[in-house]
């Protein structure tokens, strides 16, 4: 009976999960990396968190003496993840402007330590279509801006997948290389906005407040503006970007000192629904700000 190996893995680190557990993808190899695992006789799994592969130890010695007889063969995985819209609206640097994809590469890692490989932020990288040839199987490449070849573009392009996908490259070159450490490290970084908290419920009193009950953040009281039914609503916005996560322990009270002693309006103020931001300037700065309606 074969024994089974783990040859390297991949993980998913991301800063708007970290308080939910693990952030899931789908791991496909490309076509291309599909052949070569099968003639290497190694077998992907997925876990939470991220994917494994596998080697037969009965046809190699170990991972060195794999990677040895298949040399500079180069490695791709597309990764989606499986919570399209929360990790769309909460990973920062992603973009959609144009047709791209972000690539985690051996070539760009950041460290390495304890058997981890850590491999960054990935760069996100623009490509123009992938365009047939004439003859059956021709591909042509029309911008030699992103690392990815004609085929894993055309690839891309008829997976008919409207999410930018998540790309993660290497070759069995550099995995000879990194042969000590076996576990592989994306990151991602969660989005920054910050909290503008419009009140429509007619609330005017002078001394009106919102504070943090944690006591991290700031909120400073704006000018009023007028909404589109004509209503004048008293705005608050932070005084500094607030970072998104999926479970969230923050809590914010608005209070109200017109009477002499601080009471309490409201306990626990509502916050940002997902995709519920904008970009504007603060300060003279492109930021992101998320609007909170009270009504």
């Amino acid at each position: 009976m074969s024994k089974y190996s783990e040859l390297f893995s991949i993980q998913y680190r991301h800063e708007y999960y970290t308080k939910a557990g693990h952030l899931n993808m789908s791991c496909m190899p490309s076509k291309a990396t599909h052949r070569l695992l099968y003639n290497m006789g190694v077998i992907l799994r997925t876990n939470d968190g991220g994917c494994s592969l596998y080697f037969d130890e009965e046809l190699y010695a170990g991972s060195k003496n794999l990677y040895s007889l298949f040399p500079d063969e180069d490695i791709t995985f597309f990764l989606f993840p499986q919570d399209g819209q929360s990790f769309y609206n909460y990973t920062r640097n992603i973009k959609t402007d144009d047709e791209g994809v972000l690539v985690f590469s051996a070539d760009t890692a950041k460290k390495s330590k304890a058997g981890i490989v850590d491999l960054g932020f990935g760069q996100y990288e623009k490509y123009f279509p992938a365009e047939k040839e004439d003859k059956p199987g021709g591909l042509k490449q029309t911008n030699e801006s992103t690392s990815l070849n004609a085929d894993e573009i055309y690839e891309l392009r008829t997976r008919a997948n409207g999410l930018v996908p998540v790309v993660f490259k290497i070759s069995t070159t550099q995995l000879l290389k990194y042969s000590k450490s076996n576990q592989y490290q994306i990151n991602f970084n969660s989005l920054d906005t910050y909290y503008k908290y419009y009140l429509c419920n007619d609330l005017n009193g002078e001394k009106l407040e919102l504070i943090d009950v944690n006591k991290t953040i700031k909120f400073v009281r704006a000018k009023q503006e007028q909404l589109n039914n004509g209503k004048l609503a008293e705005v608050f916005l932070s005084t500094d970007p607030v970072k998104s996560f999926y479970k969230t322990q923050q809590h914010f009270q608005l209070m109200d000192g017109s009477s002499g002693s601080p009471r309490i309006i409201m306990d626990y103020m509502p916050l940002p629904a997902p995709g519920k931001f904008y970009k504007d300037q603060i300060n003279g700065n492109n930021v992101i700000v998320s609007e909170i309606f009270i009504n």
